[in-house]
């Protein structure tokens, strides 16, 4: 969307040096990927199923209790918390029986077979690693704009991304790190230890696919793209929804990903409201 948009002519593309612009400002992400400070433990008799079968956050959910102003950290160098995930499936994707046997066929079959995978994907013991990472807040140095050497099959300029890991997703989990293992001790868990503080910024060229910002909304055209019908500042017929619109790089379920549907909704009814008298929504 950012790039039809600034190939359209359509909104005022940002500038970094003299900080004005809207279109392409605040992008952020909303993955973890910095190296942060991190607490361990080991559970054991946990009764885990690994079999590979689902992955990912399937039957999981979200602790948000130290997540954004959910809790008291007045003082502290950072703002927002973190959010940590418990209770996802703990095998992998669904694979063959080949990755499991580790011998071709016949010896895959009957009950030799069997007995090579009893109890193969039932663990005694599991080491569970929390690495609270802390939001993204925008910054005046990361953005979104059209790449002046690389274009496309068309010869149109390829989209350029310019952002990097911030240093307050590291201090609040210097901060939280301590927390967390402290609540593994409290779970039970045995041989709790807590990493070192990390004191600088995380660099990476290996970049998450979750990318938010760029085209946020907001109340003041010189700062955002849309208002809050989701209805462009610069061009009244134009409705959007999705995370390009985030303004805050937020990384818990009140940001991101989730709202999309909702604003979604917004934007619908921005469009129903503008059929009805066109013009800047109120």
């Amino acid at each position: 969307m950012l790039r039809m948009m600034l190939l359209s002519g359509i909104g005022d593309p940002y500038d970094p040096v003299k900080i004005t612009g809207s279109l392409g400002r605040g992008a952020t992400m909303g993955t973890p990927g910095a190296k942060v400070r991190t607490a361990t433990g080991t559970f054991t008799d946990i009764g885990a199923n690994t079999y590979n079968v689902g992955n990912a956050f399937s039957g999981g959910y979200a602790m948000l209790d130290l997540a954004d102003d959910n809790f008291d950290h007045k003082g502290q160098n950072f703002i927002g918390g973190a959010y940590v995930t418990f209770g996802n499936n703990p095998g992998s994707g669904a694979s063959n029986f080949g990755a499991y046997a580790g011998s071709p066929l016949p010896s895959m079959i009957g009950t030799s077979f069997k007995a090579s995978l009893k109890d193969r994907f039932l663990p005694t013991k599991t080491v569970l690693s929390i690495g609270p990472n802390g939001m993204w807040p925008p910054t005046t140095d990361w953005f979104v704009d059209l790449d002046p050497h690389y274009t496309d099959i068309y010869g149109d300029p390829e989209p350029r991304l310019t952002l990097d890991w911030g240093i307050n997703m590291v201090n609040c989990a210097n901060y939280l790190a301590p927390m967390y293992a402290d609540i593994l001790t409290k779970m039970g868990a045995s041989n709790v230890s807590v990493s070192d503080l990390v004191n600088t910024e995380s660099h990476t060229a290996t970049w998450p696919a979750h990318m938010r910002g760029g085209a946020r909304l907001g109340t003041d055209p010189a700062t955002s793209v849309f208002n809050k019908w989701q209805q462009c500042w610069k061009c009244e017929n134009l409705f959007a929804a999705g995370e390009a619109c985030d303004p805050t790089g937020d990384n818990t379920t009140t940001g991101g990903t989730h709202p999309v549907g909702p604003t979604s909704y917004v934007a619908a009814d921005g469009i129903r409201k503008y059929l009805t008298s066109p013009g800047m929504l109120a």
